[in-house]
């Protein structure tokens, strides 16, 4: 028996009318493009959604006035020296050869700040992210601390994730890097943790698309079944 071309399907009616019921039955945001299918979403009067408004009411707060802004970066730029004084170093910064994180390790230095970079290897590094923190640290003139970790570990780890059908199996990373960061910083006694993330892609995105809610189940879950292992 032979297949039928795909292009048949498109024209049996049946489908066709599948297809469009569907399609009637989803909502798009008048916005962006995000639609019914996402949990929790909401439309307003005018087709807006509910995550759309909460990032127009974010971007109002922190783009509202540029000298007053402008102001509180200077006052915190100011305390951030003070309280370094006599230090080799008064702030860290995560550096992971990315976009943001290099924009972060420039403006630290622009701004007269003396950071320690941060850097976790969590096996999954690139040549070229390598390439790129090898060539800020030396044209930035920062001095940059590694932290690799332990392969087979993290691979179990990550693994769990992935069986998990969790939305975002970067969890574990994240967490490692903001723990990496607090635990040099305390070493180190620095105070001030500066990083930097891209508002205007970043921010409209729902929440649970980090599932950030599930991490304590998740990790408790990944802590039992190891210490039942060993």
């Amino acid at each position: 028996m032979n297949a039928r071309p795909w292009h048949d399907f498109l024209l049996m009616p049946e489908l066709n009318k599948h297809v469009e019921l569907h399609m009637e039955e989803k909502k798009i945001c008048s916005r962006c493009i995000m639609d019914s299918s996402i949990p929790d979403i909401v439309f307003d009067e005018n087709g807006m959604c509910n995550y759309c408004k909460e990032y127009e009411k974010k971007a109002a707060l922190l783009f509202s006035d540029s000298n007053q802004r402008r102001e509180k970066r200077n006052e915190l730029l100011a305390r951030i020296k003070e309280e370094g004084k006599n230090k080799e170093y008064d702030c860290i910064i995560g550096l992971s050869g990315g976009v943001d994180s290099t924009y972060v390790a420039y403006l630290t230095k622009k701004f007269g700040l003396r950071p320690l970079a941060i850097h976790l290897d969590n096996g999954w590094n690139s040549e070229l992210s390598v390439a790129n923190i090898k060539q800020i640290v030396k044209l930035l003139d920062i001095d940059l601390y590694t932290h690799v970790m332990d392969w087979e570990e993290f691979k179990d780890l990550q693994l769990s994730f992935l069986k998990s059908s969790v939305t975002n199996i970067e969890i574990p990373t994240d967490h490692a890097i903001s723990a990496l960061l607090f635990k040099r910083a305390a070493e180190e006694n620095i105070r001030h943790i500066i990083s930097g993330n891209n508002f205007a892609t970043e921010a409209i995105q729902p929440s649970i698309w980090g599932e950030y809610n599930k991490i304590y189940d998740l990790l408790r879950g990944y802590i039992s079944n190891s210490a039942q292992k060993n």
